[in-house]
């Protein structure tokens, strides 16, 4: 304290000077100041011009999302080198697997998405979502030549020989055979599709080249027992005793149109089977 005395009054001075400055430095450092309410703006979002995706792309998108809905994992594919383990890894159920390959054994190759879709194995929504991934590019030049006007008679053509009709493959062509046998011939190219497995859009794709010879086997009236008619597909078990039964009550039949006193025989019935008939 005496020592701080015996200062000068200029040296008093500046330790007071320095002892307020240490003072204020420390209340404004540490003073509590009111904080002002601090206001946020928000502004709408003004929309920005952009270019429109091209359609391609808009496609992929949609494929994509579609894709995914359906639990699906495609990328471009050859349907008719895919394995199942590869279909499977896309995606695709198991029934559908094996629907396919069933089909592939009867139609042979699957050149066009028309052809495809003409086997019904998937939805429509599911063709749709399908469809882009399909990759028939190396049949285009194959489903573009022309076609040389080469005839297939129905009655006449061995198994081999159908094979040579697009959509026709081993099974179908032998298919084709046994029941040319059942029925005795053909009569009309409309009945190949009633060979298991021929859908029309297959017989659409042929149709021009097939011809007929009317060389028919026709079943006797009048000589043939039950278990000889319903041999032929258009014979079923009741109508072939009735057609047996009402010769052993009316005697031999004098005409086809003798079928019409048979209740179970209408027009359309004899219409199919007239061609196959005899007395």
């Amino acid at each position: 304290m005496k020592k701080l005395l015996n200062l000068t009054i200029a040296e008093q001075r500046s330790l007071l000077f320095l002892f307020l400055l240490i003072i204020t430095t420390a209340v404004w450092r540490y003073w509590p100041v009111p904080h002002k309410p601090i206001t946020i703006e928000v502004f709408a979002a003004v929309p920005v011009a952009t270019h429109a995706l091209p359609d391609s792309n808009i496609r992929e998108h949609r494929s994509a999302s579609e894709t995914d809905q359906l639990g699906w994992n495609l990328t471009l594919f050859d349907i008719n080198y895919a394995t199942a383990k590869q279909l499977r890894s896309m995606g695709f159920p198991n029934d559908f697997i094996a629907q396919w390959f069933r089909n592939k054994n009867e139609v042979g190759f699957v050149t066009s998405f028309q052809q495809f879709c003409g086997l019904d194995m998937l939805t429509e929504h599911q063709l749709h979502v399908v469809q882009p991934y399909l990759d028939f590019s190396r049949y285009e030049q194959q489903n573009n030549k022309p076609v040389k006007p080469s005839k297939v008679d129905l009655n006449a053509a061995n198994a081999e020989d159908f094979q040579q009709l697009k959509g026709i493959g081993p099974v179908l062509s032998k298919r084709i055979v046994e029941y040319r046998e059942k029925l005795g011939g053909y009569v009309r190219k409309e009945q190949l599709v009633e060979v298991y497995g021929i859908h029309d859009s297959v017989f659409l794709m042929i149709e021009d080249q097939l011809e007929l010879s009317m060389d028919v086997r026709r079943v006797s009236l009048n000589q043939s027992d039950v278990k000889r008619l319903y041999t032929h597909p258009y014979i079923d078990y009741k109508r072939a005793q009735a057609i047996v039964r009402y010769r052993d009550q009316h005697g031999a039949y004098t005409s086809t149109d003798d079928l019409f006193n048979i209740v179970l025989i209408d027009s359309a019935w004899m219409n199919k089977l007239s061609p196959y008939l005899s007395l």
